[in-house]
């Protein structure tokens, strides 16, 4: 270790030539990495969402995965199906193949829901497909409080959700906790 020492402190020019380099090799690279602080991450999945109130995750496997399930599955560029279902509600995330165009394989979900439409239960909220993009918050806000009711602490959400929104560039803001009143 001391013979490295010992030749770079004996070739100075050296040393210039090697920060030179370093400080190119820096600007080359800032140039062309991506610059977005919280860019959209696109995955290679569709996610295929609905709700069914007052039915259990039973019956919603019976009624609508099941046979969601088996209309996706054959269509191509599928890799795997994966299912989340609760009380009155369900979700299905496909796995998309690489090099599939993940445009056409939503349009044939899209397709294959509307096949499979006609079986469900016919006040039951229409399934939806969505390509999966995945979002990283900027900023979070919590309002809690001891002296206000839980009504009110929403009014106050609301109030800052307004404010939020004249913000330029912001998208999406949502509150949680809102519907369970």
């Amino acid at each position: 270790m001391q013979q490295l020492i010992a030749f770079f402190l004996n070739k100075p020019k050296l040393n210039y030539i090697l920060l030179a380099f370093l400080f190119i090799v820096g600007i080359y690279s800032y140039s062309v990495i991506s610059k977005e602080m919280f860019p959209n991450i696109e995955s290679d999945s569709v996610r295929i969402s609905g709700s069914y109130a007052g039915a259990s995750a039973d019956t919603l496997d019976k009624m609508a995965v099941t046979e969601i399930e088996d209309k996706v599955s054959n269509i191509s560029g599928i890799e795997e199906v994966k299912s989340y279902i609760s009380a009155n509600s369900f979700s299905i995330l496909l796995e998309l193949s690489d090099n599939t165009d993940k445009q056409q394989v939503l349009n044939d979900v899209k397709d294959a829901i509307e096949l499979v439409t006609p079986d469900l239960p016919s006040d039951m909220n229409k399934p939806t497909a969505i390509l999966s993009v995945h979002k990283i918050p900027l900023i979070q806000v919590t309002v809690s409080s001891n002296k206000y009711s839980k009504g009110e602490l929403i009014e106050i959400a609301k109030s800052i959700k307004t404010e939020m929104s004249k913000i330029e560039h912001l998208t999406d803001i949502s509150i949680y906790g809102e519907g369970d009143t």
